[in-house]
């Protein structure tokens, strides 16, 4: 048979689609410190199109995300930067991100940055 490949929906249901980034390392501003303190998101900076609002999810030393509501600027697939203050209870060494649309909504990404917060502690051990 033949299909048009065409829309916004697969047959009136929402399309679902995410970026998972892998577990990345921190380094403070001498990157120096890859392994040693431990550190904290303060602010997360998204570069891309979007048609709709997205969830960011952060992960830190692999423990249960923190979620948020990224509200773009612009609504009309301009090519914009979103800017997501991040709370003060995710701590850790690695981290990841998690970004997916909402109702089906289209997006692009060209840029993530993270603006990371050196804390003067390092890790327990067991």
């Amino acid at each position: 048979g033949l299909f048009v490949l065409e829309g916004n929906d697969d047959d009136g249901v929402a399309i679902d689609a995410y970026v998972l980034t892998r577990n990345f390392a921190l380094a403070d501003d001498t990157k120096e410190n890859v392994l040693g303190n431990m550190f904290r998101l303060r602010k997360i900076w998204i570069g891309g199109e979007v048609s709709k609002s997205l969830s960011l999810s952060v992960f830190s030393d692999g423990d249960d995300a923190r979620h948020y509501i990224v509200r773009p600027t612009y609504l009309d697939q301009r090519q914009h930067g979103m800017e997501v203050t991040i709370g003060r209870d995710g701590v850790g060494r690695y981290f990841a991100i998690k970004i997916a649309n909402l109702d089906g909504a289209d997006f692009s990404l060209d840029r993530i940055d993270a603006q990371p917060i050196v804390l003067n502690r390092r890790p327990r051990r067991a």
